[in-house]
Parts: structure tokens; C-alpha cells; sequence
């Protein structure tokens, strides 16, 4: 899915919404998970990721709740996360299946997506040794 094929209007109006509520410089807002990738069904939420480093961990946690709030009600179930607080395999998925709604200013995403490229695969290895580990003393 390419940012054209979101619905311009969901677009802005998730924009609008962050960048209203952060009350901070936002260096990116993308959407990942199902409906990003474009095989969400009728039970599917929404993931939103953003990156806000100019927030301290306290202060990142507060505009989470903050947003969570805004964008949930009633059959709607919207999950956001900030990319300075989730693990490398997050950060690696939202970086593959990732659909840039806003961008501050060029390069910012594409400076995040190298970051997780280079850092990964390290992660993974020892993400993967701990589970066999956990899983053998079960």
C-alpha cells in the first residue's frame, strides 16, 4: 500500500489529530500492521506509529494515552506506538509494512528504516537465542 492509496481524508484527519495533541515537533506518522499491508479484515485495528524524540520517555507515555483516547470509541480500536519506546522487532515491522502518512522533514523516515537495517539483525539473533533458551527450560 502506497500513501496515495490511503483515503486522503483518514489521512489528514489522523495528521491533524497527532500533530494537534503533540504540541511538538513529530518527525514522522506512519501507518503499519493489516492495514498497511492491505490484508485487513472487518476486526482489524489500526496501527499508528510516530516518532516524537524531542519528548522525554514520561512525556511520550502521556501523548500515547493522550492519543489513544482520541481515536478510540466504539468499534474502532486504534494502537498507537511511539518507535523510541518499542523493541527492535517492532521497530523492524513497522519499518517493513510502515505507510508514511507525514513526514517533517525529508529523510527522517528513510534515516529511521537504515537505523533498524543496521540494527536488527543483531537484535534478532539474540532475541531468538533467549526464546530457544526460555522454551527448553519449560
Amino acid at each position: 500500500m502506497t500513501a496515495r492509496e490511503i483515503n486522503t481524508d483518514l489521512r489528514d484527519n489522523i495528521v491533524r489529530r497527532v500533530l494537534r495533541l503533540a504540541n511538538t515537533p513529530v518527525d514522522f506518522i506512519v501507518l503499519f500492521g493489516s492495514k498497511a499491508r492491505g490484508d485487513s479484515g472487518p476486526d482489524s485495528d489500526t496501527d499508528i506509529a510516530l516518532s516524537v524524540p524531542a519528548l522525554t520517555s514520561t512525556e511520550r507515555s502521556r501523548l500515547r494515552l493522550l492519543l489513544t483516547a482520541e481515536f478510540n470509541g466504539p468499534n474502532v480500536k486504534v494502537d498507537i506506538v511511539t518507535v523510541e519506546d518499542v523493541n527492535w522487532s517492532l521497530r523492524f515491522r513497522i519499518s517493513r509494512d510502515g505507510v508514511i502518512l507525514y513526514e517533517r522533514k525529508d529523510g527522517l523516515w528513510n534515516a529511521f528504516v537504515e537505523l533498524v537495517i543496521a540494527r536488527y539483525p543483531d537484535y534478532h539473533q539474540f532475541e531468538t537465542r533467549i526464546l530457544r533458551e526460555m522454551m527448553g527450560s519449560v
